[in-house]
């Protein structure tokens, strides 16, 4: 009696693990997904990226300031577009850049007046501009402007930015 009771426990775990292993192949897995987590840092980027940008209010300026004002905004646009023809044609033919820098300014504040000085052959002006990256970042540069003083038709151009 006690190996008819022992075959017949052991006849039934054999049939256990054959119907578990056989529900196993038979029933697709179904694994738990990973919440789907965002980086911050591209949130932000997209998030600044796609807020307006915030230039120079031109109304506040006239005369040779408003062309700077012009000037430099333009700059902002088209590192922002990443438009490096157009970006090239803002500076003098012997600009001390030969391409576009890789990053895009979200706003602009002047932390100086713009300062223009005629000298012989052309008009310089000079000021100081806080930039803000859309990473945040923020650099102080030193704008340096000329303007020929023979041709009247002539514009101001980026001569040098530090």
């Amino acid at each position: 009696m006690v190996k008819y009771l022992l075959f017949l426990g052991m006849i039934i775990l054999l049939v256990e693990c054959g119907n578990t292993f056989y529900k196993s192949i038979t029933q697709p897995k179904v694994q738990a997904e990973e919440p789907f987590v965002q980086d911050p840092l591209e949130t932000e980027s997209k998030h600044l990226t796609s807020l307006s940008p915030q230039y120079l209010d031109e109304s506040k300026y006239t005369g040779d300031e408003l062309e700077i004002v012009r000037l430099i905004n333009q700059r902002a646009q088209f590192l922002r577009e990443g438009n490096e023809e157009e970006y090239l044609t803002l500076f003098t033919e012997d600009r001390p850049v030969s391409q576009i820098p890789n990053y895009q300014i979200q706003e602009l504040v002047i932390e100086d007046k713009i300062a223009v000085q005629e000298q012989k052959q052309i008009y310089q002006a000079a000021c100081r501009i806080r930039e803000i990256h859309i990473d945040k970042a923020e650099s102080s540069r030193g704008y340096v402007f000329k303007k020929d003083k023979q041709d009247a038709q002539a514009a101001w151009k980026i001569a040098d930015i530090d």
